[in-house]
């Protein structure tokens, strides 16, 4: 039987939800994508599992479909390592008594999710041609219900049954069928489908087999058909029992009992080839290696160790403590820092860092040295392996490297090399050309000598810290050129280090986004403000409005709404032409908002409406008083180029809060009120009179 490992079974696409999620939202992830399950996260990192039967729980226990999902997921996560094996897996599962199993890569993070459908398929139908008929695994404890029972009642029976299906009957005979993942759907559909028959939401046709149905047979048309349950029926047809993917599944269980004894009949003779392999290997090795005792004492050593320090006759070096051989006595700082890795091997952690070793010839070889525990067959910490690769020459490679730090002045982006101090030690051609400073102007100077002054520290202080803690930053900086101009760059701050790990230097990449962040201010604009007048549209009105009610009701102020329409505008628009309609539009905005205050707002909604948000006004009358002042204003003639044109204006006016408190009912009643204005011959403004005395 051909080991498989989970990194074969399980799902790659792994579809997450945040915990403060509702769960009203994973079921829509979980019956979108069709899945059985959705991981949990809290800040990108997996906390839990919510199943299908989660749901069904939760349906069961009437949670509300804001209920988070944190309260009801699956937790501890059970995860397993991608390299193992399938009957390792399974066995593994059945222990911790779950479904789904989430998968790691060896770094421990996400890598899959493997489910029992995952086992289903990945077993294949020669598996089961060696097992009985579908009553050597069918269960018999599914739940049995009539047509006209109610769907809680079939929630209810699947979970004291702790059954993934309940199977709906008529006379003994199957009609129909109510899964798990019917559940889901129903917790999303609401409560009122909870009171519906079971006859109403059921699947169906139900699929069934006859109970002497081989288990091969039956696992055929469930891939076939990709379905997880089929109803087991007698000679009358009537339920015997249920066939799920979790029954078949279990047979792995068994499966892993044999494979074990296998296994360890195998990991004896593997045992032995090992030892020979690796008295071979240990001596024909290009690394260092040595075996040492817990107290540090060095039992053994290979070939290519023992030649570096000028092949010693073994007594020398053997039966010695590791940190007084000829590989580390030349160095005191270097034999402290074995000991601390002893310490650290005999917690049974693992480490590494880079040594020197003196050769026969006087020279120092850089060595990458780590130190492993080894475990005996009981798991028990036993000896420990030494291991170094000479590292020479590629150290000697990346200092060159860290020294010239390779700046290519080819660069489109701007490059400054700083020390630990943020004392400028090189730029390149670009950054000159970006800043207006010369190299030889920067060179030696603090870093901030681009300081804008925009930032606070707050900000510095925030940027270095993701600097200590991840090595680099990426964000938008303001930055001061030399002949006083800011320009807004994207910078990249990079934290070089040498091999101790030490800071050595700050890079900076940075690109001028100036122009692009004006653009991005001028679509903002344009996204708020009336293209042809300037003045906010209704979006931007509709959140003034909103603002300044809020900022009315804080404090215990009224405001007034004035609905401005031009009279007679459509007659100007059509007889003159859009031309001629436009300038006017634009001068009546100008005259408009010449006559309010500049904390009021005067917005354009569209065509010839206005409205204007007045703020702490004293009462009506004030409102009034301004009315009186726009109406003066567009009665004024309008100068069209050929022509000069007159009109006027009708205005409604609502006051906040005695006509509405929210903004659409206040725009409605100051929109009635304008409708008055022109019902009353125009040319006038209306308060608003409410709306069982609108005219």
């Amino acid at each position: 039987m051909t080991e498989r490992t989970l990194a074969e079974l399980m799902t790659w696409n792994i579809v997450t939800i945040d915990q403060g999620a509702s769960l009203a939202r994973a079921t829509e992830v979980m019956e979108t994508a069709r899945i059985s399950s959705v991981l949990v996260t809290e800040f990108g990192r997996p906390v839990g599992i919510v199943t299908e039967r989660d749901v069904l729980r939760a349906l069961e226990a009437k949670l509300p479909h804001h209920q988070a999902v944190a309260t009801v997921m699956g937790k501890p996560l059970v995860c397993a390592p991608k390299d193992m094996s399938v009957h390792d897996a399974y066995h593994f599962m059945a222990k911790k008594g779950v479904r789904h199993l989430l998968v790691t890569d060896a770094a421990g993070n996400p890598a899959g999710i493997v489910s029992e459908s995952d086992f289903r398929f990945h077993l294949g139908l020669e598996f089961y041609r060696r097992l009985q008929d579908v009553r050597t695994v069918m269960s018999s404890r599914v739940p049995v219900l009539s047509p006209a029972a109610l769907v809680r009642e079939a929630i209810s029976a699947m979970a004291a049954r702790d059954a993934n299906c309940a199977v709906v009957a008529v006379d003994g005979k199957p009609v129909g069928m109510i899964t798990e993942r019917d559940a889901v759907r129903f917790y999303r559909e609401g409560d009122d489908t909870l009171d519906l028959t079971v006859a109403d939401v059921m699947s169906k046709p139900v699929a069934t087999i006859p109970v002497g149905t081989h288990l091969h047979d039956a696992m055929e048309r469930m891939q076939s058909q990709h379905i997880r349950h089929l109803v087991v029926v007698g000679e009358a047809g009537e339920v015997a029992g249920i066939l799920s993917e979790h029954d078949v599944v279990r047979q792995l269980e068994s499966e892993y009992l044999d494979f074990a004894l296998k296994d360890s009949r195998r990991t004896r003779r593997q045992l032995r080839e090992s030892e020979m392999r690796r008295n071979a290997v240990f001596n024909q090795a290009r690394q260092l290696m040595g075996i040492l005792d817990l107290d540090g004492t060095l039992r053994d050593a290979n070939r290519s160790a023992l030649e570096l320090i000028g092949d010693p006759d073994v007594e020398e070096v053997i039966g010695k403590p590791f940190w007084n051989t000829p590989w580390w006595s030349h160095d005191p700082v270097l034999q402290e820092r074995l000991r601390l890795a002893f310490a650290e091997v005999a917690s049974g952690r693992p480490s590494r860092f880079e040594a020197t070793h003196p050769a026969a010839d006087g020279t120092l070889h850089y060595v990458d040295f780590q130190l492993h525990p080894i475990l005996d067959d009981s798991g028990k910490l036993a000896m420990a392996m030494a291991e170094g690769s000479d590292i020479t020459e590629r150290h000697r490679i990346e200092e060159q490297r860290r020294l010239a730090l390779r700046v290519f002045q080819s660069s489109h982006d701007g490059i400054m090399i700083t020390d630990p101090a943020g004392v400028i030690l090189d730029v390149n051609q670009a950054f000159c050309d970006l800043t207006g400073y010369s190299r030889e102007e920067a060179v030696g100077q603090s870093s901030r000598l681009l300081d804008s002054g925009h930032h606070d520290k707050a900000f510095f202080q925030q940027m270095f810290d993701t600097i200590a803690r991840e090595d680099h930053w990426l964000g938008e900086i303001w930055n001061r050129t030399k002949a006083g101009g800011i320009s807004v760059v994207l910078m990249t701050i990079s934290a070089v280090r040498d091999t101790a790990g030490e800071l050595t230097h700050y890079v900076g990449v940075f690109t001028d986004i100036t122009r692009k962040k004006e653009s991005e201010r001028r679509l903002e604009h344009l996204a708020h403000h009336d293209a042809l007048t300037d003045l906010p549209n209704r979006s931007l009105f509709r959140d003034r409005l909103h603002q300044a009610i809020r900022k009315a009701d804080r404090d215990g102020q009224a405001l007034a709404l004035l609905f401005i329409d031009l009279d007679r505008f459509k007659e100007v628009n059509d007889s003159l032409g859009h031309v001629a309609g436009d300038r006017l539009l634009v001068e009546a905005a100008r005259r408009i908002a010449a006559c309010v205050r500049n904390s009021d707002t005067v917005a354009r909604l569209g065509g010839d409406e206005f409205t204007v948000v007045l703020q702490d006004v004293e009462d009506g009358d004030s409102a009034a008083g301004i009315a009186r002042e726009v109406i003066d204003a567009l009665a004024a003639p309008f100068d069209l180029g050929q022509e000069m044109v007159s009109l006027s204006a009708s205005i409604g006016i609502a006051l906040c809060p005695d006509d509405a408190e929210d903004p659409d009912a206040l725009t409605d009643a100051a929109d009635q009120a304008m409708y008055d204005a022109k019902a009353l011959g125009r040319n006038r403004y209306s308060f608003y009179a409410g709306p069982e005395r609108a005219i």
